[in-house]
């Protein structure tokens, strides 16, 4: 009697142990993998270290000589050092599994940025058989307006590169201009200050390193080009007795940007 009252009382114990420990598995939460897309907010600083000019065209008129106009082109130009600094809102998409602890991930940025810089360029050539010894200088203050596509390269540790392109509009100002000539006239004149805006094209490449939850420093190098600008001075104070007339269009401007900042993902 004693023996199958054991016997049953084990049998009741295990199969209740069983029964629970098939429901503690029906009802164990699902495990769901956590989610890399979000936006994020960015600030940065500093230098636009170098700036090319294509096709650096000048014509020059004069209202004393009406119907003559002289495409005049520069034959070199100077590297000036001016600041940038800006703010930048993007989002990150889903990233993509490439294989081990690499992923993919796509973004879209929206960024404003100022740079500031100096303008010099030197013409010496022959134009309609006159030697022209020249150049113009000024200061220019630029806002950009972008919107990047972003292409980030997650590998598994604090360290992310990315690279990515942007379209946008840079509006340019330009002040404390000046002419100085040296053939076939020798002097110097100031010119009005000036503004455009034009389409701005650029590509870019940088690094991100994580330093705790939410929080990263990133480094980057950018090729900003403003394509098509023209700078009309419009009428300037007489040169050796000739009033002149100047407008500067070159090709495209582009400018070479280092920065740095801190950013934010939410």
């Amino acid at each position: 009697m004693i023996k199958t009252y054991l016997t049953t009382t084990l049998f009741a114990i295990l199969t209740t142990s069983a029964m629970a420990g098939s429901d503690m598995k029906e009802i164990a939460p699902p495990q769901v993998s956590t989610s890399d897309a979000g936006t994020y907010i960015a600030v940065f600083g500093g230098a636009n270290f170098a700036q090319d000019y294509g096709n650096k065209r000048t014509e020059v008129s004069s209202p004393f000589l009406p119907g003559l106009a002289i495409d005049v082109r520069g034959t070199d130009s100077s590297d000036h050092i001016g600041g940038v600094g800006g703010i930048k809102f993007g989002y990150n998409f889903e990233s993509i599994e490439l294989g081990g602890d690499f992923r993919f991930q796509p973004a879209v940025e929206g960024e404003v940025f100022y740079l500031g810089t100096k303008q010099n360029v030197s013409y010496n050539q022959t134009v309609v058989g006159v030697p022209v010894s020249a150049s113009i200088t000024n200061d220019q203050n630029n806002v950009a307006f972008m919107v990047n596509g972003i292409g980030r390269f997650k590998t598994g540790t604090l360290v992310t590169p990315y690279v990515g392109a942007g379209i946008g509009a840079e509006y340019f100002d330009v002040t404390n201009a000046s002419a100085s000539i040296s053939s076939p006239i020798s002097g110097s004149v100031g010119l009005p200050s000036t503004n455009d805006i034009t389409l701005a094209l650029q590509g870019l490449i940088g690094v991100e390193f994580q330093l705790a939850d939410h929080w990263s420093l990133f480094t980057e190098y950018k090729y900003l080009a403003a394509i098509n600008p023209s700078f009309a001075f419009g009428n300037t104070a007489s040169l050796g007795g000739i009033g002149i007339d100047g407008k500067f269009d070159p090709d495209y401007i582009g400018q070479h940007l280092g920065i740095a900042g801190i950013k934010y993902s939410f």
